[in-house]
């Protein structure tokens, strides 16, 4: 009978665990380093940069703020006053999408402390009727909206008439998104919709060329919607970046300057001449923030109002002004009048809009309670001090120049 062949002797295969147990304490460091980094590199690929919208940061604050204003034409009737006022600066977006609501739950029906509609049951709220509203028919129920049609319709008038040029111009018109907005504005307080002399709105745009949840809006326009006494109301439209006064011009702590031409009526004791001048103090950052959005101090947006007689013809242009506007070459047909700070004579008013204090509201009532009981009758006095201070003027101060 043959001999079985002896099996051939196995040598200890080696593992993962003898490779790693007989690997030096550098050469392991550096195994594992690069493992790290491989794993890093995948996730980062596989992944978007940012997602939109699911960043932490507040998207509402309540502002206590510090109302200023002077006149100082004629000078026999110069006169000043600074009160304290409260403010909501709060994202359009959220808002319209009941977000921003407080109270038992966000659900428009519990939201009790604040919140978006009708305002004779809740403590405080911001109702779309009284915002760039126009009262004709078929007009737009959602403020965001109406504000995308605010900027068309001034892009149309702004634009020139030449086929090629509104071409030009229609195209731009449709580029024109509102992803989001600041809305600067006095809530109503216990079912009292008072007067609301100066809403304003800083509209933010998606970047061209953002990848999905990518870089953050572009702060694109400002809009200040003004009311008066007599219930009339004006919308000034001003872009960034455009037909905006020269940095030495700009007043200290602001970002932004333009001086355009004055076309409502908002005091009885004024005509409708001369020139504003709108300085602008941006908020901090976006109402929509992203993943990659860095942390940013509480947004203490600030509007500064002066308005200047017209320069006369026989004087000297300002030294510190811009030299005067000319026609544009690219654009002769344009019939929008370039504003120039040169064209403005004497400082005759000033209002300031400055918040001392940014709160957010992060869902919970007990931030905004406080401010109310800090400052209980404020948002009821708007209209008795504009009257109040009517008074002064009228019987206690000479108007003439």
């Amino acid at each position: 009978m043959p001999t079985p062949p002896t099996p051939p002797i196995l040598l200890d295969q080696p593992t993962l665990w003898t490779t790693l147990t007989n690997t030096t304490p550098t050469s392991l460091i550096i195994i594992l380093f690069g493992t790290a980094l491989l794993i890093k590199a995948l996730l980062a690929s596989a992944m978007p940069p940012c997602k939109s919208g699911t960043a932490s940061r507040p998207r509402a604050y309540i502002l206590h703020t510090s109302v200023t204003h002077g006149r100082y034409l004629p000078v026999e009737s110069k006169h000043a006053f600074t009160y304290p006022a409260l403010f909501m600066l709060v994202s359009l977006r959220a808002l319209e999408e009941h977000a921003l609501n407080l109270g038992l739950t966000t659900k428009s029906f519990w939201a009790w402390a604040f919140g978006y509609g009708g305002p004779k049951r809740r403590l405080t709220a911001i109702s779309p009727r009284g915002y760039l509203s126009s009262g004709k028919e078929g007009e737009k129920g959602r403020v965001v909206e109406r504000l995308e049609e605010v900027l068309r319709r001034d892009r149309d008038w702004r634009g020139p008439r030449g086929p090629e040029d509104g071409k030009k111009e229609k195209e731009a018109q449709e580029r024109i998104v509102v992803e989001d907005a600041w809305m600067l504005t006095m809530p109503s307080f216990v079912g009292w919709e008072g007067i609301n002399p100066l809403t304003v709105y800083f509209v933010y745009s998606p970047p061209e060329g953002r990848r999905e949840g990518g870089e953050e809006s572009v702060f694109t326009f400002v809009v200040l919607e003004i009311h008066n006494t007599f219930g009339e109301s004006h919308v000034h439209v001003l872009r960034v970046g455009e037909e905006e006064d020269r940095e030495e011009l700009r007043g200290r702590g602001y970002d932004h300057q333009w001086t355009f031409p004055r076309q409502f009526h908002v005091s009885p004791f004024n005509d409708r001449s001369g020139y504003y001048t709108v300085s602008v103090k941006r908020p901090s950052h976006p109402p929509t923030p992203t993943l990659c959005s860095e942390s940013a101090e509480p947004p203490k947006p600030t509007v500064r109002v002066q308005l200047y007689t017209d320069r006369a013809p026989s004087s000297s242009p300002n030294p510190l002004s811009p030299n005067p506007p000319s026609p544009d070459p690219e654009h002769p047909n344009s019939y929008f009048p370039t504003p120039n700070a040169d064209f403005r004579g004497e400082l005759k008013l000033t209002a300031i809009l400055r918040p001392t204090e940014s709160i957010p509201l992060n869902g919970s009532v007990l931030p905004l309670l406080k401010s109310l009981m800090k400052m209980p009758f404020d948002l009821l006095l708007t209209t008795a001090r504009i009257d109040y201070q009517a008074f002064i003027l009228h019987y206690g101060k000479p108007r003439r120049k």
